[in-house]
């Protein structure tokens, strides 16, 4: 039971496969989980919305839990070309944002295990796939959702120039259906979608409301650099900064609600500034290199409430501070059972 079947290069066939469920289990409880099964793999997969997972239950020799599956994407066969490459906590799916996939291509993809223990199967085998050849609702074939896209006239930051010409992508927002801006300070910016309020599950922290839903975006062509990944500002010009305690919350490939990005976002006036780092949290895809992939957007958050309700000195400020956790903790209980975010 050493440590050769449970490294990620060592746990091959012969320690994953159909040797591993006879009667030796007693003599050897370390062994890694089964490995992945991928025999039902779609062959074409949506350029957005699309959520990709086993084909068979997580299985473990020794019974030991499952913890994190691990997914990766490339170019190619031997995947030295990644596109997507994520570790998920909790989960055997992984939600794939608009931005990951180009339309009309051929990908491989491959997944593994992880057990409590830090015993990781074997990986799976790889599977050939492609892509939709144009984005969901996006008859004009440019890349942006028809239902959010802005014609004519946009200038989001007030500045008097058309936003085209300042290399700002526009989305209408899915909440109030008003003009957006999105800008990079570095490489080339696309926006894809909104995604609305009413398709994000809130329950991760409970009286959050999001006024303008989220926005799907991303960077290219920007330096690719394993040792010092690039980090960029993104201004998102809002109608409006909304009203109260803001911050900042995005979506990840195996996230059922979203979390907040916090430190990371600065308020001038209606402006949020971002930052996000090539493969770092930010970035959906997971990897450097040189492209940034991020659904995220502003939420109205309701403060911690313990502190005040031990403080509180009246009655009256008392009775207050508990209908607002209440409201909070119905706004939880009519959220919690929506499923993924597509985004």
């Amino acid at each position: 039971t050493g440590g050769d079947t449970t490294g990620g290069d060592t746990t091959g066939g012969d320690t994953t496969g159909g040797d591993t469920t006879g009667g030796n289990i007693g003599n050897n409880p370390d062994q890694p989980p089964a490995t992945p099964d991928l025999s039902a793999f779609p062959s074409v997969l949506a350029l957005w919305g699309q959520t990709i997972d086993t084909s068979a239950a997580y299985f473990d020799p020794d019974g030991a839990s499952f913890d994190a599956s691990e997914w990766q994407i490339s170019r190619n066969s031997g995947f030295t070309d990644l596109v997507f490459s994520q570790r998920i906590s909790g989960k055997t799916d992984a939600n794939i944002s608009a931005g990951i996939l180009a339309p009309s291509s051929s990908y491989w993809v491959r997944t593994r295990h992880f057990d409590v223990t830090g015993a990781v199967s074997a990986w799976s085998e790889q599977r050939l796939f492609s892509t939709a050849s144009t984005y969901p609702n996006d008859a004009d074939g440019d890349g942006v959702d028809d239902a959010y896209q802005v014609s004519g006239f946009a200038d989001a930051n007030n500045n008097g120039i058309t936003d085209v010409d300042e290399g700002i992508c526009n989305l209408y927002d899915a909440q109030t259906f008003s003009i957006v801006g999105l800008e990079s300070e570095q490489g080339d910016i696309q926006c894809f979608r909104s995604v609305s309020s009413a398709s994000l599950d809130a329950s991760a922290r409970p009286g959050t409301t999001f006024p303008y839903g989220l926005f799907s975006f991303r960077i290219e062509n920007l330096r690719a650099d394993p040792a010092q990944p690039v980090t960029v500002s993104v201004k998102v010009h809002l109608p409006e900064r909304p009203d109260g305690e803001i911050a900042w919350f995005k979506t990840g490939p195996g996230d059922s609600a979203p979390v907040e990005y916090a430190g990371n976002v600065t308020f001038d006036g209606n402006t949020a500034v971002i930052e996000l780092t090539d493969g770092g949290a930010g970035d959906f895809d997971g990897i450097v290199n040189g492209t940034i992939v991020d659904p995220s957007g502003p939420a109205q958050v309701t403060p911690v409430l313990s502190s005040t309700l031990e403080q509180g000195s009246g009655g009256g400020s008392a009775f207050g501070i508990e209908m607002l956790a209440l409201t909070a903790i119905a706004g939880f209980q009519r959220r919690r059972d929506r499923s993924r975010i597509q985004v």
